[in-house]
């Protein structure tokens, strides 16, 4: 029995890792892109906390940078606000910053191959 039970945590982790991981190399690469753009380093983006630190520090400036921590309280409502604000701050319009919101590894891939510039962080909703 525990060894048909570890077979298959095996198999399933194992298959869950292939499914999931090009996923997460296909977003964090641009991601880590427009790090660099912005002038942080680009292993921030390949490091989960410190992705999110790093994002919302480009976004709304070192001293909002760990506002990030309050998405684990609102379940991912204030990742919707930096995703609008990132594409704000990387020079796109309001329509394409809505679009960031719903289609994220998309947008980001075009604002990286389009090579938008970094035009600085955004207005904070609490300023």
């Amino acid at each position: 029995m525990d060894n048909d039970l570890s077979l298959f945590f095996g198999i399933y982790f194992g298959v869950l890792a292939l499914l999931i991981l090009p996923f997460y190399i296909l977003s964090a690469l641009p991601q880590g892109k427009l790090f660099e753009r912005a002038g942080e380093k680009q292993w921030k983006a390949w490091v989960p906390f410190v992705s999110g630190y790093t994002r919302t520090k480009i976004v709304f400036g070192e001293d909002k940078a760990w506002w990030f921590l309050i998405d684990f309280v609102l379940g991912g409502l204030f990742s919707l606000y930096v995703s609008y604000n990132e594409a704000r701050s990387f020079s796109r319009e309001p329509v394409f910053a809505v679009l960031h919101i719903f289609f994220a590894p998309i947008t980001t891939w075009v604002m990286w191959l389009t090579k938008d510039p970094y035009c600085g962080v955004q207005r904070f909703i609490l300023d």
